[in-house]
């Protein structure tokens, strides 16, 4: 049986993705659905189906851009998305670079960015760092670590090095980053998975906590998760994973005829897929504490649930029937067995439904 499990990076929403600048590979992903009818409509230019889809879509692309932009311009200076802007300049000239020809085709003028761009570039730096310096200097407001740094790594995107913005960005990081503990994962209701017995340092505790701080510590800034030691943390993360349940039913079984001819005789074999399906439900709480108050300030419970199948192959006749493929799929199954499935299972069913939700509350409630 052949049984591939993928290793999911946890990926999860970053909630300051639009202090970001896009990359030539973030606009080219966001415009696919725009360079596929340029594609199609290139080589097919007499095709007026194909010439009215391109058409469409570079008229509501652009348009879309346009909207974003003037939204942005009816905002005061102290308030204007100034990245966004950036961002939507850039996808503007990528499209129209992109369908050059085919826009010339057309009548349409093939319209250059560099200008606006380069203006709105200078008075976003100079706005952006006066943002930075305005929210250092106010320390009773009650994000203004969060605000400066993210103000000064604008700047530090648009133009590296500006004026103190490395210094400002070096101290912020060792100033602001404050401690969370993450306490050991609690297993309420095992439901028909009782056969796993977690508590304290089992497994699945190490598996989840170890996966949680990994994340945070590598892509979250503002605090870290470490190990209580001889000072109190700021924060308690409690994670309880209230219910799971596992089951499984028979599935289906397919049989493949194999035949072949050895030594001028024809051999014959039977290869039997059995299949299993597995599903999953669980419900998951997390719990954020602020110790210097003992109050909760974010809990969540997530639901979630998802499904496998378990394939194990097997063979009746003469082996020498058997193709390539059937023989490491036989063997594989030799291998194999149901506990591990499980145990694998779950941990693919965290790392996929879960994991990105748990790391996504606890950014969005502690980080910047």
């Amino acid at each position: 049986m052949k049984i591939v499990f993928l290793v999911f990076l946890s990926v999860y929403l970053n909630t300051h993705a639009q202090n970001f600048l896009w990359h030539s590979e973030d606009i080219s992903r966001n415009e696919e659905e725009l360079t596929e009818t340029f594609r199609k409509y290139q080589k097919k230019p007499s095709k007026e189906k194909l010439k009215s889809a391109f058409l469409t879509e570079f008229k509501e692309r652009t348009a879309f851009h346009q909207s974003v932009i003037d939204a942005i311009q009816e905002e005061p200076d102290d308030k204007k998305d100034w990245l966004n802007w950036i961002n939507r300049i850039l996808s503007l000239q990528y499209i129209y670079d992109t369908a050059s020809p085919m826009l010339t085709q057309n009548n349409i003028p093939h319209k250059q960015f560099t200008a606006a761009l380069d203006s709105v570039r200078t008075v976003a730096v100079k706005n952006l760092y006066a943002k930075g310096i305005k929210a250092l200097d106010n320390p009773s407001a009650l994000n203004h670590y969060s605000d400066a740094y993210w103000a000064f790594t604008a700047v530090q995107q648009l133009q590296p090095g500006y004026e103190k913005t490395e210094d400002f960005l070096k101290g912020l990081k060792v100033e602001a980053n404050k401690k969370a503990y993450l306490k050991p994962l609690e297993m309420s209701n095992q439901v028909n998975y009782i056969t796993l017995s977690l508590s304290g340092s089992s497994s699945m505790d190490e598996y989840v906590r170890e996966k949680i701080t990994k994340d945070i510590n590598e892509k979250v800034v503002g605090f870290k998760i470490e190990n209580q030691g001889s000072s109190l943390p700021d924060y308690e993360i409690s994670l309880k994973w209230k219910n799971i349940n596992l089951d499984n039913t028979p599935g289906f079984k397919n049989t493949y005829e194999r035949t072949a001819k050895v030594n001028n005789n024809i051999v014959k074999a039977s290869v039997t897929d059995n299949t299993q399906n597995f599903s999953i439900t669980s419900s998951f709480e997390i719990i954020i504490t602020d110790r210097a108050n003992g109050k909760t300030i974010d809990s969540r419970v997530f639901n979630a649930e998802d499904y496998e199948d378990y394939v194990t192959v097997t063979f009746t006749g003469n082996q020498a029937a058997l193709t390539s493929d059937d023989l490491q799929r036989i063997n594989a199954s030799k291998f194999a067995n149901s506990a591990n499935f499980n145990r694998d299972f779950i941990n693919l069913f965290y790392d996929r439904k879960l994991h990105p939700l748990i790391c996504g509350l606890i950014s969005k409630t502690l980080g910047w």
